[in-house]
């Protein structure tokens, strides 16, 4: 049997989804296998840093640098066929319309690495025909779905009809802070922070929403900082950054709201911060959730990825995705509490997030879903 397998980026970027898929990428590297990594897009600074992790760690790239009008799907096909890999790793949903006729040609295995819930543009009859025709294309090729959270694989299952035997959940993992974050102290003002690309999808409107009402309804002093931009070149994206702004101008939110754009110093940022607030409408499930209770911060976040296994009471706020009452109500819980409650809930997350977000685990059952269905299609 080759020992190639292959990963397809319709994008690469340091997003979490993409850097997941990398991390993937390198545990089946580091167990043997030879790894390539193939970016449909041009490249971009962000996707240069993480072909730069790649390399190093032994996983082979390729992008329109290296391969001839990458923009052609026959192009990318054929190099595929020609690599005959064993396994073929599809990042995107769009990256189906490759992998998927590849893994039929070659009699390679199918895997389409699940990382977020489907919103494509159009009505609600386009976007139920993009979701089966994605449903398809894996079924085509007797493929095999691993979705990021009970949500995601919920929506495969009721949106596109899949069975839920084909699909395997296997939460991301996030590597521990290299020092221990120092408890917060008894600040004068209490900041809250939120990490992410500025987009309807992260739902910072609603947060700015609830943010404004605990303004009014609170004697403390609060503050909130939202660090992330717009997705370049995304016209509805920088639209929302824009309008996100006039919000703050337009209302009490001057001088309490700061919107930082992306910064290389966020764990620096939120060692200072006292809360960390998440308002998604959707997601697969977040990574920046996850980093925030590794490093001892309270943590708000929405249900829109599911419920979090094993999530005791006191570890953190999960709250109705879309509701700013109920945002609002949970950050003035917190605001409430005194400063020996926020550091206990700080110290009950990150052991949380340290027992069930492990990078080591989660990729080792990424490796062993891949080993299983490459045992599979030899049988």
């Amino acid at each position: 049997m080759s020992k190639y397998i292959i990963f397809v980026f319709e994008k690469m970027d340091m997003s979490g989804g993409p850097k997941m898929a990398a991390e993937f990428a390198m545990a089946l590297s580091r167990s043997g296998w030879h790894v390539s990594a193939l970016r449909r897009s041009e490249s971009t600074p962000d996707s240069l840093k993480l072909e730069v992790i790649l390399l190093t760690s032994g996983v082979t790239t390729y992008g329109p640098n290296k391969l001839d009008t990458l923009d052609s799907g026959m192009k990318i096909l054929s190099w595929i066929i020609d690599l005959k890999p064993a396994l073929i790793v599809a990042v995107y949903p769009n990256d189906l319309l490759v992998c998927a006729p590849a893994a039929l040609l070659v009699g390679a295995s199918l895997i389409f690495y699940d990382q977020n819930q489907k919103h494509f543009g159009g009505g609600v009859c386009k976007q139920a025909a993009k979701i089966l025709a994605i449903s398809l294309l894996i079924k085509m090729a007797a493929g095999r779905i691993i979705a990021v959270s009970t949500a995601v694989k919920a929506e495969m299952v009721k949106r596109a009809g899949h069975s839920p035997l084909d699909i395997a959940v296997v939460l991301p993992g996030v590597v521990p802070p290299s020092a221990l974050f120092t408890d917060q102290v008894d600040n004068k003002v209490i900041t809250f922070i939120n990490v992410g690309r500025l987009d309807l999808q992260k739902g910072q409107h609603i947060l700015l929403k609830a943010f404004e009402r605990l303004i009014y309804s609170t004697c403390e002093s609060v503050r909130l900082l939202l660090i992330g931009g717009p997705t370049e070149g995304v016209e509805s994206s920088e639209k929302y950054a824009e309008n996100l702004r006039t919000m703050v101008k337009d209302s009490q939110l001057t001088g309490a709201v700061e919107l930082l754009g992306w910064r290389n110093d966020v764990a620096s940022i939120l060692e200072k911060a006292d809360v960390y607030v998440h308002a998604a409408l959707w997601e697969g499930f977040p990574l920046s959730v996850m980093e925030a209770m590794l490093y001892g911060r309270p943590t708000i976040f929405t249900d829109c990825s599911g419920y979090p296994p094993r999530l005791d009471s006191g570890t953190a706020i999960v709250v109705k995705a879309g509701d700013d009452e109920a945002l609002f109500k949970a950050m003035e819980k917190i605001v409430q509490m005194n400063i020996i409650d926020r550091i206990q809930m700080g110290r009950l997350a990150r052991e949380y997030a340290l027992r069930e977000f492990s990078l080591d685990v989660c990729t080792t059952r990424l490796v062993n879903l891949a080993s299983i269905e490459l045992c599979q299609k030899i049988i």
